[in-house]
């Protein structure tokens, strides 16, 4: 039963608290204010966000409170978009959108589809049991009110799940052998024994193999021959052999040393470098080191000159000076033809039948005494005289220039030229001289040195015969001592040998057979080993065996709980739809008479779902009574459906397209179901203000 209604924050409903009372509630309210809306608040209570017509985001500040019935039992629940709780009188039974919904589908003991069916009759849906639904549609629409049509659909999966049962167990049943349990071969040994028995005779085999492979074959050594002198005669020969190397030694080292001496001494030997001929001093080649100078500016000058400004002195003093030039060439080419005597083979030069001192006359006539000296005949006085001429020639070209006639200075030009070229071949003649000179006295030093070098190695002689033959000596003795040592060693460890040889061949005996007992171990083991795979596997087969009998049995079952199943929910459709029809005519005929007063007495829907009050067709009754029986109708399933634990009857604008006179009349039989305690509560939404008298009205205007 409704007992109150607290509405706040809804969109287009202002703000409300609603009481219900027992017996019958008349809601009323000018069109648009929102009647229909407070029965969807009350839906949205009991059953959640289901029964609106929207979603929750719509309504961000909707708060709704019911007060209600169930049993006798009072509840209150609370929805908001913050919370949702369910209380017990004053104590919370649930709190949060599911656990609520769960805890209110368990106490009513069906949800907002049956509701819509049992309590809740929507505007225009007053006749819609019967009004333009043929039979196989109603029975459709009851079939699935009931839950009829769920249990096809349990039905149906359960098949789907049979059929994949009964696969699953053919197949199991055509997988299950019975494994065959393998058979212990002879000498098994258990597994935690194989390492230790194993380990035994290994050691054993190990130690027999070891012994044969120390075996050794003992040869007695033979006794050498020869004699060996005694410690004395053997020293004293040791110290004769060293001091015989020794010296081969030092004699070696020397000869190499001599060897080495005259070959640097062949290497030093060497003639000493000639004079070379025609070749002035260094002093009178250095004088003439600025010839190339003087030429240049000779050939200035004679740029300069355009006609003679010499006087005739002038001129005969440059002609003097040419011919004294042309003297002292002639003369160096007559000294420069040096020869060899052939008495003592001394070199001179010859005096070429007076040339030398016709040539020295002519000069002297020319040149003054302080100047140029006396031209002395002989090899030494022509030097002089080459001296004198090179002096004649710098000491000219270093006089201030003066004007002289072309002819004569180009006559001392070509002069000057000679004289240039000649001085730079001399200078390099001289410094080869000089340079070969110097070395030539360098190795005169080394010859002597070198001499005397080998004269303080003295005799080198050696006798290579003796000194072979003592170390021939000394070599056969230490051959003697070392085969007499090793003699000894050998016969000592032959002797070693034939004891340890008989040791091993007495654990060798001891042993005899332990490799056959080895092999036949190892056989056992690897037939044990086989054995426990063999075991492993079978037990793994049983093991698989048994799981798969077990399988079989559960599928068995399986197969046999769904045909229960199936034929159980096959006969309870079966008793459902037996039981719904009787049921629904006895209550509806019931709630049809004390409606009208027993003007309509019974309501029959027939085994094809077509419905008939008193016999008749129900679209040949008034507009009011046509909706009297679909109320009957409505209500009746209702009481089939949920055996009165929620006994009200919400009514949405069901006199919408009713006059007054049948408004009347229905809400008279409505008042009738409240009187006669088979609706413990109706709460009526309508445009009318009270067409008809009815006792205990508790009317609610909704403004």
């Amino acid at each position: 039963m409704l007992q109150k209604l607290i509405l706040k924050g809804h969109p287009t409903v202002a703000d409300a608290v609603i009481n219900f009372e027992k017996g019958f509630n008349l809601l009323t309210a000018p069109n648009g204010r929102g009647k229909s809306t407070i029965l969807e608040i009350v839906s949205y209570c009991l059953f959640g966000t289901a029964a609106l017509r929207g979603t929750l985001e719509e309504f961000p500040t909707l708060d709704a409170q019911l007060l209600f019935k169930v049993k006798g039992r009072p509840f209150r629940v609370v929805r908001s978009k913050k919370e949702t709780m369910l209380y017990e009188g004053n104590t919370p039974m649930a709190s949060g959108t599911t656990p609520v919904n769960a805890a209110i589908l368990r106490l009513m003991g069906y949800g907002l589809k049956v509701y819509n069916v049992a309590n809740h009759i929507r505007q225009g849906q007053v006749n819609a049991l019967t009004d333009r639904l043929r039979p196989e549609d109603r029975r459709q629409v009851l079939e699935n009110t009931v839950g009829l049509t769920v249990i096809d659909k349990v039905i149906s999966e359960l098949n789907k799940v049979l059929l994949e049962s009964a696969a699953d167990l053919k197949a199991n049943v055509a997988l299950q052998v019975q494994p065959i349990c393998p058979e212990m071969p002879k000498g098994f040994i258990p597994l935690a024994d194989r390492e230790e028995v194993l380990g035994s005779h290994k050691a054993f085999a190990l130690s027999y193999r070891n012994a044969k492979a120390k075996l050794v074959k003992a040869v007695e050594p033979v006794k050498p021959n020869g004699i060996i002198l005694d410690v004395e005669s053997l020293e004293k020969l040791r110290e004769d052999v060293k001091a015989w190397s020794a010296k081969r030694v030092w004699v070696e080292q020397a000869t190499m040393q001599v060897n080495q001496l005259v070959a640097n001494r062949k290497r030093f030997q060497s003639t000493a470098p000639e004079q070379p001929l025609g070749v002035l001093p260094r002093e009178a080649l250095l004088a003439m080191a600025d010839l190339d100078k003087q030429i240049g500016l000779l050939e200035q000058e004679r740029g300069l000159l355009t006609q003679p400004r010499l006087t005739q002195e002038e001129i005969d003093a440059d002609r003097k000076r040419a011919k004294v030039y042309k003297l002292v060439q002639k003369y160096r080419e007559v000294a420069a033809h040096e020869v060899d005597c052939p008495n003592c083979g001394h070199d001179f030069v010859p005096n070429c039948d007076g040339q030398l001192e016709d040539l020295s006359l002519q000069l002297n006539k020319l040149l003054d005494s302080h100047t140029c000296g006396q031209l002395l005949n002989g090899n030494q006085e022509a030097e002089k005289g080459q001296y004198s001429e090179a002096t004649l020639i710098a000491e000219e070209m270093r006089q201030p220039n003066v004007a002289r006639s072309a002819a004569v200075e180009a006559e001392l030009l070509e002069l000057y030229k000679g004289f240039a070229s000649d001085y730079k071949q001399q200078l390099a003649r001289l410094n080869n001289f000089e340079r070969d000179t110097a070395a030539h006295e360098s190795n005169l030093i080394q010859l002597v040195q070198i001499g005397e070098q080998i004269a303080a190695l003295g005799d080198l002689s050696f006798d290579y015969t003796y000194c072979g033959q003592l170390e021939a000596t000394l070599k056969h003795q230490d051959s003697l001592v070392a085969s007499h040592a090793a003699y000894e060693a050998n016969l000592t460890h032959f002797k070693e040998t034939v004891a340890k040889n008989a040791i091993l061949e007495a654990h060798i005996h001891k042993l005899e057979g332990c490799e056959e007992d080895l092999q036949r171990i190892e056989a056992f083991i690897k037939a044990s080993e086989q054995y426990d795979y063999h075991l492993a596997n079978y037990e793994l087969e049983i093991a698989r065996f048994n799981k798969r009998t077990e399988k079989i049995s559960e599928l068995e079952a399986k197969v046999e709980d769904h045909k229960l199943a199936i034929a159980g929910l096959k006969e309870t459709k079966k008793r459902i739809k037996s039981f719904l029809l009787p049921s629904l005519n006895k209550a509806a005929s019931a709630l049809v008479t004390i409606m009208t007063n027993g003007v309509i007495r019974s309501i029959q829907m027939l085994d094809d779902f077509s419905v008939k009050a008193d016999g008749k067709r129900v679209d040949l009754f008034s507009g009011s009574e046509q909706a009297v029986i679909n109320i009957a109708l409505r209500i009746a399933l209702g009481q089939v459906l949920t055996h009165k634990v929620f006994s009200v009857v919400i009514g949405d604008e069901l006199d919408a397209s009713m006059d007054a006179n049948r408004t009347g009349l229905l809400w008279q039989a409505l008042a009738n179901l409240v009187k006669s305690g088979s609706i413990e509560q109706v709460v009526l939404v309508s445009h009318e203000d009270e067409p008809v008298e009815i006792e205990n009205l508790k009317h609610i205007n909704f403004t």
